[in-house]
């Protein structure tokens, strides 16, 4: 297939992602994208129940983690996968109506939209202007984006002591390069409305934003980190109410 697309003047990156026509593959094809150096493969829904992200060999080592095989499990129906024989404008509005559902849920949508669509002008143009419609408030990534995501996501490990005086939060970034991807840790609230403060532990140079994400979680967010172990005291200060009229 390399072979054959360079000869038509196509170049394919050496770490190039893979969607296996006809959903037709198995442990071996995961096998060959691994020796061929592919960076993803984007699999069907049922390669996992819970349709997350996941390493096609088990990773040991961080230079392992770099060029390791992530699946990623479409979690819904493209706007060109249904079966629909109601027409295409109907297809697609099933398709933003989960898209919809799962940026209500804040999840992770992997959805597969080929590049030469069988979907008409009209139906391509209330898609991409949705997508734009959505750029402001949601990440839309291709798939190395997210499976390089996933591998910093790999890289960090977290631990919340909740029965010390003050709660103290632990990161745990094995050895690489900084983080380059906005990893987050979500930390619910003790009381709606209250705000999350961070105190360093230990000499931390580096204090992580905190970005409020409702009335009742907090975002720690860890992008550009040193390897390393971080500690952070949480601090909740309580929403002032005032009576006065």
């Amino acid at each position: 297939m390399r072979e054959e697309m360079k000869a038509a003047g196509i170049e394919v990156a050496s770490n190039a992602g893979f969607h296996a026509p006809m959903e037709s593959y198995d442990k071996v094809t995961e096998k060959l994208l691994t020796e061929q150096g592919f960076s993803h493969f984007i699999s069907f829904m049922d390669a996992t129940d819970s349709r997350l992200p996941f390493f096609a060999a088990p990773v040991d080592t961080n230079s392992q983690l770099k060029h390791s095989l992530v699946v990623l499990p479409r979690t819904q129906g493209g706007p060109e996968d249904s079966e629909d024989d109601e027409g295409p404008g109907n297809v697609l509005k099933t398709y933003l109506a989960e898209l919809d559902l799962a940026e209500k849920m804040a999840s992770l949508s992997v959805v597969r939209i080929p590049n030469q669509s069988m979907l008409g002008a009209p139906e391509l143009k209330v898609f991409f202007e949705d997508m734009k419609t959505r750029q402001g408030h949601m990440w839309i990534a291709t798939g190395s984006q997210t499976a390089n995501w996933w591998r910093e996501r790999e890289r960090v490990k977290t631990d919340l002591d909740t029965l010390s005086t003050v709660p103290l939060l632990t990161v745990t970034i094995d050895k690489g390069e900084p983080l380059q991807q906005a990893v987050t840790v979500l930390v619910n609230l003790p009381e709606i409305g209250s705000a999350l403060r961070l105190a360093s532990k230990d000499y931390n140079p580096k204090t992580p934003k905190v970005i409020a994400v409702d009335p009742w979680r907090a975002a720690v967010v860890l992008k550009g980190l040193d390897a390393g172990t971080y500690r952070w005291q949480l601090y909740f200060d309580r929403a002032v109410v005032s009576n006065a009229k």
